[in-house]
């Protein structure tokens, strides 16, 4: 589908189209100007946890801790970092909730 005149963000599912969520969206940069369509292009940046993207998953919800240490240990190939360091690095990406 084209659009003209728009603002569309490539999203989740990869595809750029608009979104109502982007002036409240703190996932998406502006990647560049279709001067043929008038239309900005947005993307989710580097290191942001695309699935918390509202067009595409509107039902996102973070992890509880439990749900995520269940997750943990479920894992059969687990990394060398401490699952602390893991933890705090969901949090910061929004995807386990933060409940101190």
């Amino acid at each position: 589908m084209e659009y003209n005149h728009m603002r569309l963000c490539h999203g989740m599912n990869k595809e750029f189209a608009p979104c109502e969520f982007i002036d409240k969206c703190g996932l998406c940069i502006n990647s560049g100007f279709d001067y043929d369509n008038d239309n900005e292009h947005y993307i989710i940046m580097l290191g942001a946890l695309d699935l918390k993207c509202k067009r595409d998953n509107p039902n996102f919800k973070p992890l509880t801790r439990h749900e995520f240490f269940e997750i943990y240990k479920k894992m059969k190939d687990r990394t060398n970092i401490s699952i602390t360091e893991l933890l705090e690095s969901a949090i910061v990406m929004g995807a386990v909730e933060d409940d101190r």
